[in-house]
């Protein structure tokens, strides 16, 4: 006689036993069953775009298989060109490490061919460091990269840089130390790592915010007298944002930046701990170029200055006068700081109590036709004046590298 047996769950073997007028079969019989398969039908990766910076940590990415019980959950991971994009680890997680700059694909696929790809786009650093593979850690680490910055501008023939610098590229410097000056503006981060301000950015890095801007044809201009021909390939750097509150005049005389408190500050303070944390500032190669610039002393006089770390003046941020003193400040004189364009590129901050704010910040700029305010850049970017004693403004310094 015949029966009918009914699954009624999945099995790779199962157990029969016939009975008939109480005499049940023996031994049982034991049928094998084969379960039919859940195939897969597809794979969602968590990122089907990575992009990354040249000398970012490396990244994740994870695969999963759909439907969740598919019979054969095995993945083959096919790297693409690692010299842009390496891939290690194993299961279903693995590490995306950046390599090289460039374009490339890591393809996720099954054996039945169902594939998936994840592209990888690893662009530029802006990082100097990175981008000119500088060597060594701290200091060192600093100072190997511009080394290396000088070497290359050295080695352009025209006075037009290439884009392998481009504006808003920087170095972080480790363990920045500026000894007060009468008494305020100290600057003490004595670890390896920049103070980090969060979305902000870094409190002690400093970026590319000029290219040839102190050549006498950079950038449209045509006039500017302080350039030397043949033009000296340089770039301008200035900290991103304020490390440092103080005022523009200890002594509160109100005098204009070149007579100053605070370009003493800058020029011997800030100098000295700019080249204890690797900055070459006083370095036999003169790597730091101090361009020559008349600078407005007060709202009627100038005087001419080639300082080698300097406050910019409002036409320099602002590329017009901006209630600064309209006979000095203008393009024969100074020159545009091309990477100021809007004002949020111009606003800076200064961790407070542990609090990222936005800070004002000082120019170079005394007022026109008043001797007792000075120019500065307010919370928003924009322009402002104030008392030379204001007690709120932060600094921001600059210099050339050539």
């Amino acid at each position: 006689a015949g029966g009918l047996v009914i699954l009624l769950k999945e099995t790779e073997e199962v157990t029969i036993t016939a009975k008939a007028g109480g005499v049940v079969s023996t031994p049982p019989h034991k049928i094998k069953i084969k379960p039919v398969p859940v195939p897969v039908t597809g794979i969602i990766l968590t990122e089907d775009y990575l992009s990354i910076e040249e000398g970012d940590s490396a990244v994740t990415l994870g695969a999963t298989v759909y439907p969740a019980n598919a019979t054969n959950q095995a993945l083959i991971w096919v790297p693409g060109n690692d010299s842009v994009a390496s891939i290690s680890g194993s299961g279903t997680i693995r590490t995306v490490t950046p390599n090289g700059v460039g374009e490339t694909a890591i393809t996720v696929k099954t054996d039945t061919g169902i594939m998936v790809s994840c592209r990888v786009t690893v662009s530029e650093s802006k990082n100097l460091a990175i981008k000119f593979k500088a060597q060594g850690t701290g200091s060192a680490l600093v100072a190997d990269t511009f080394t290396r910055i000088h070497e290359y501008l050295n080695g352009i023939s025209s006075p037009f840089i290439d884009k392998k610098i481009k504006l808003g590229d920087y170095i972080d410097l480790a363990g920045l130390k500026v000894e007060a000056y009468n008494g305020s503006g100290v600057i003490d981060e004595s670890g390896n790592t920049p103070i980090n301000n969060g979305a902000n950015g870094y409190l002690l890095r400093i970026m590319v915010v000029g290219i040839n801007s102190f050549n006498p044809q950079a950038n449209g201009r045509t006039s500017y007298v302080g350039g030397v021909t043949p033009a000296i390939p340089h770039i301008v750097m200035q900290f991103q944002n304020a490390p440092v509150i103080r005022i523009l005049d200890d002594l509160l005389l109100n005098r204009a930046y070149v007579d100053s408190d605070m370009r003493a500050y800058i020029t011997v303070n800030f100098r000295a701990g700019l080249q204890n944390a690797g900055v070459p500032i006083d370095d036999s190669r003169d790597i730091i170029w101090g361009p020559t610039r008349e600078i407005t002393n007060t709202a009627l006089n100038a005087e001419t200055v080639t300082d080698k770390l300097w406050l910019p003046t409002a036409w320099e941020m602002f590329h017009e006068q901006k209630q600064s003193n309209d006979t000095h400040e203008r393009e024969n004189n100074q020159a545009c700081l091309e990477y100021y364009t809007d004002d949020p590129k111009r606003v800076k901050y200064k961790v407070v109590s542990g609090v990222s704010s936005a800070a004002v910040y000082w120019t170079s700029s005394p007022v026109r036709n008043n001797s007792t305010k000075c120019c500065v850049v307010t919370l928003s970017g924009g322009a402002n004046v104030v008392d030379t004693s204001f007690s709120n403004s932060g600094v921001a310094p600059a210099f050339c590298v050539k």
